[in-house]
């Protein structure tokens, strides 16, 4: 608000938006929109790639890009998250809550054969 030379007591007119933050994480109030069904292939190879070759079995794969819907362009990878939670994309409805289902059900089973391989 300082910066914007606002204090509590101003009004700020109708239709106005005063950013109080700056960032827009999901988690800290930011909007999320759910684009799983219309992200690029080139993205999800790139995504999935990237976790591979840090040696992870799930990450959170944050990129910016113009179209995340198109074939790449200029994008950046913002981070790679190996504890990222599906909490809140699960919150979204029952299409993301099975999909963090099934997600969960195949590392599950992936972890299940590398056991019995191990104990082979």
């Amino acid at each position: 608000m300082r910066r914007r030379k606002l204090n509590f007591s101003n009004i700020i007119p109708k239709n106005n938006i005063i950013y109080l933050l700056d960032n827009a994480n999901f988690s800290t109030g930011g909007e999320a929109i759910d684009f799983t069904e219309n992200i690029h292939p080139d993205f999800k190879k790139l995504a999935v790639n990237i976790t591979k070759h840090m040696e992870l079995r799930l990450s959170g794969v944050n990129i910016i890009a113009n179209d995340i819907t198109s074939p790449m362009g200029d994008y950046t990878i913002i981070e790679v998250n190996g504890a990222h939670s599906l909490t809140h994309y699960a919150s979204f409805g029952e299409v993301q809550m099975k999909r963090v289902e099934n997600l969960y059900l195949q590392v599950l089973k992936v972890l299940e054969n590398e056991n019995n391989i191990m104990s082979s």
